[in-house]
């Protein structure tokens, strides 16, 4: 809000949708505080694996994104399929239970 008053075109999200990196920074405040990280100015956990931590979180994202666009039959050229849901849902869960125990790692 405050940068929008010096800068009244100012965005998150430049395409209307998505949110550019500081954006997702502010969007993953919550997540690292749930999980007991600080974020630092670039939206990254001050944390020894936070780079294996952030790859099974966007493998896990990937994994559910192309499972739903499987099953709602939504195609997008240069997209290939994805497990079906309930699979894709089991393997997030093991990729989110490791990134959980990579990060309560000191």
């Amino acid at each position: 809000m405050r940068r929008r008053k010096s800068e009244p075109d100012f965005t998150f999200a430049k395409d209307g949708v998505h949110p550019d990196a500081a954006g997702q920074a502010i969007i993953a405040g919550p997540l690292a505080s749930a999980w007991g990280l600080k974020l630092d100015e670039h939206g990254q956990p001050p944390h020894s694996n936070a780079a294996k931590i952030l790859e099974l979180l966007e493998k896990k994202q990937q994994t559910l994104k192309l499972a739903w666009l499987s099953s709602t039959r939504h195609t997008r050229p240069g997209i290939g399929a994805g497990l079906p849901v309930e699979q894709a849902t089991a393997v997030a869960r093991e990729l989110d239970d490791q990134a959980r125990a990579i990060a309560a790692q000191k």
